[in-house]
């Protein structure tokens, strides 16, 4: 048994690390959740890259083909021990924006005594929040946020379904993983409150299905493959004892229903928004996280489905791609022949995040350095104010020329793979409710990312229909808000109850086969 030095921005402990052991399972055992670990630690990513000292394993060519910096730091899922060894860990995912901002709609509220405290709780797979209410008045007095601290298990739930199954202990320790983050953000919210985590008597969790499942200790094996059947649906209350939750005596922990095994709490919780739960007209609720999931109202009938497509919005998978930093560009201008970029905090970027995938794409269909088919053009072929972005030998492209951030061929890959997945998506749910695209009155936009995204881009690469890019209403973090609603009020969660929505399996669905095919080009004509 060696020892690891774990140095962080705040301070410097050290952690056992057995011989051959990787430094990502070690900081995974430590409790460390940094750095990201998008691809599961399986070197396919990059992303899990820090300072490395000591006896540890030379870099081996797997590693240096996919880490050009192989000589000053290193993959720590491919870092093994040899020895005693220290690690610097960056702490820049700790500025990360998350969205904490929605409304639900107007529920009778429970009636409670004075002293009596709530909190809910979105467990998203990227993100994190947590909301303190009096439950005697309904009012919100506090919001705590981060970045989920699963992260180091792989950036998807498929990726760490496949962790949690394959790793001897890591169900619990993915469960213990965030349990420990939503009791942080208790203790902080509840000290900030000036009160006792006892006085907490009531939580409102709310996720996707596989998300509920981990943190209820419930293996996701059945929901990882076909017929993807979770074991549990949900809709009830648990004690907060049981789940390891703070809170007083006899505090429960109350989970919105999920439909199926890729249609979660998250989602029946978000349809309890405002405006959205009483809208008796046709219309469509899309969630774009890091997974995709989509309800269709025709007016008398709700149809859902669920395609795997986030990662790539969501940062992942994309040489440059990262969450909401502050130096991440979240926007890219086309005017009048010349290009800018904003970043999230208005400092220089260094990565780019969704939203500035999706106008940077959006700029590079306009000029011709990308073509309908998703190919890089040559030097003759895109407009000639693109040349200073463009570096074609390598097939990239520059949103600021020379700067440290580019989009490749492989990112547009990516990016074209997940917008074909939701348009498919749309596509096969108009088919099941029988109703033409022009006939929804309002898209309604969910979720961090589709918050922030720019709705004139999502058209322009295809990722929502043309016809409703003038029709999006944007929610903010609307499962939060459903899970604030669901803790306060029983006419709410009878509303969760009552839900009944007929799900469509996308993946044996032919149609979605044929669909995602075509959607898989990029309509260049009409930009």
């Amino acid at each position: 048994m060696y020892k690891l030095t774990i140095h962080l921005s705040d301070r410097t402990f050290t952690t056992d690390i057995e011989a051959g052991q990787s430094i990502l399972s070690a900081l995974q055992n430590a409790g460390v959740r940094d750095p990201e670990a998008p691809c599961g630690g399986n070197g396919k990513c990059g992303k899990c890259l820090a300072r490395v000292e000591g006896a540890v394993s030379e870099a081996q060519d797997s590693e240096k083909k996919i880490n050009p910096a192989w000589e000053t730091v290193r993959l720590v899922c491919q870092t093994v021990a040899h020895g005693d060894c220290g690690v610097y860990i960056s702490d820049k995912n700790s500025t990360a924006s998350v969205a904490t901002g929605g409304s639900a709609a107007d529920f009778e509220p429970d009636r409670w005594d004075e002293g009596n405290y709530g909190i809910a709780v979105d467990i998203g797979t990227t993100t994190v929040a947590s909301f303190l209410f009096e439950l005697w008045t309904g009012k919100k007095i506090g919001t705590a946020s981060g970045l989920n601290d699963q992260r180091s298990f792989g950036a998807d739930v498929i990726t760490r379904s496949s962790w949690a199954m394959e790793q001897e202990g890591g169900l619990e320790q993915e469960r213990l993983a965030i349990v420990n983050q939503i009791n942080g953000m208790a203790d902080a919210l509840c000290a900030e409150a000036g009160i006792s985590t006892d006085k907490v008597v009531l939580w409102s969790v709310a996720g996707n299905t596989i998300m509920q499942h981990i943190f209820c200790g419930l293996s996701p094996a059945t929901i990882a493959v076909a017929p993807f059947r979770p074991l549990d649906l949900f809709g009830n209350f648990r004690t907060a004892e049981s789940l390891g939750l703070r809170g007083g005596r006899d505090c429960r922990v109350y989970l919105p229903p999920a439909v199926a095994g890729y249609v979660g709490g998250d989602i029946t919780a978000g349809l309890l928004s405002q405006g959205v739960c009483s809208d008796r007209k046709p219309y469509i609720f899309l969630d774009i996280g890091t997974n995709g999931e989509i309800v269709l109202f025709n007016g008398q009938e709700s149809f859902c489905a669920a395609c795997a497509a986030g990662p790539a919005f969501e940062g992942a998978h994309i040489e440059c791609g990262a969450g909401s930093l502050p130096t991440a560009i979240n926007k890219v201008v086309l005017k009048d022949g010349s290009i800018t970029v904003g970043t999230i905090g208005g400092l220089e970027p260094d990565c780019i995040c969704g939203s500035g995938l999706l106008d940077a794409l959006s700029v590079m269909l306009k000029l011709g350095v990308v073509d309908e088919t998703g190919r890089f053009t040559d030097d003759d072929e895109f407009e000639p104010e693109a040349a200073p972005f463009v570096d074609c030998d390598e097939c990239r492209f520059y949103p600021v020329p020379g700067g440290k951030v580019y989009i490749s061929d492989k990112d547009v890959r990516e990016i074209q793979l997940a917008k074909s997945a939701i348009a498919a998506g749309i596509d096969v749910l108009l088919d099941e409710a029988k109703i033409k695209v022009e006939d929804i009155q309002t898209l309604y936009l969910a979720g961090g990312f589709g918050s922030n995204l720019n709705s004139a881009s999502a058209r322009d690469i295809g990722l929502i229909p043309k016809a409703l890019a003038d029709r999006v209403v944007t929610l903010g973090n609307a499962a939060g808000a459903g899970a604030g609603a669901a803790l306060l009020s029983a006419q709410a969660r009878d509303t969760l109850a009552s839900f009944n929505m007929k799900y469509i399996e996308l993946s044996v669905s032919p149609l979605f086969t044929n669909y995602y095919m075509d959607e898989m080009t990029f309509d260049t004509e009409e930009l």
